[in-house]
């Protein structure tokens, strides 16, 4: 087992968090899972393979399986208590039920362009007059606030707020801000893009 080989295991997460990153997983995936998913994760890592397209495609199936339709809907339950306007619970919900229906495009798309607004609402500031680069940085002090590690913040500097001003800049399978919010897509989002932004959006609302 790779909990017996006398590696610590807060170096064993950080080891995973790192893993999943580069994976384009945003690292709050299996946060609360069972602990025979974040082994069946780091299993498939240390087959000695790096991050290679095929192993990428084993850690997809892993966490699309694992997260079904009732994991998700269990996410859904506990942004009941987590969203006080009741407009934008509404269309956060919404959000979340197109992504049952496998409209993965509406799921990215709507949770990603209300990112900046839940980031600006945690720390009690005003929503006028947002910027990337400060939304970049109010979300780094709640990272840091709440003491989770660097590849929460690398993700969403490189794979949420990155720079993109035309398709061809888009990075796939990642819900990135602006690609979204200004219309440019490369491809249909897929289902893991849909997952992610998932994951983000309920990693912001459990934010201190």
């Amino acid at each position: 087992s790779i909990f017996k080989d006398g590696e610590p295991i807060r170096q064993k997460y950080e080891r995973y968090l790192q893993l999943m990153y580069q994976a384009k997983w945003f690292p709050y995936v299996g946060w609360n899972a069972d602990i025979s998913f974040f082994a069946e994760i780091l299993n498939i890592f240390s087959q000695g393979e790096g991050i290679s397209q095929r192993v990428v495609e084993k850690i997809d199936d892993t966490v699309t399986s694992y997260y079904s339709d009732k994991e998700i809907r269990l996410i859904k339950k506990d942004w009941q208590n987590l969203i006080s306007d009741r407009v934008i619970k509404r269309i956060m919900f919404q959000a979340v039920n197109a992504y049952f229906r496998k409209e993965y495009a509406i799921t990215s798309i709507t949770l990603s362009v209300l990112w900046q607004l839940l980031i600006y609402e945690k720390k009690g500031m005003s929503e006028k007059g947002r910027k990337d680069n400060e939304t970049k940085e109010i979300y780094h002090s709640l990272v840091d606030e709440n003491n989770f590690s660097e590849p929460f913040k690398s993700y969403f500097d490189d794979f949420i707020m990155y720079e993109c001003r035309n398709k061809n800049q888009v990075i796939p399978e990642v819900p990135g801000r602006n690609s979204n919010a200004h219309g440019w897509f490369s491809d249909y989002p897929k289902k893991k893009t849909a997952l992610n932004a998932i994951f983000l959006t309920h990693f912001i609302l459990n934010l201190k």
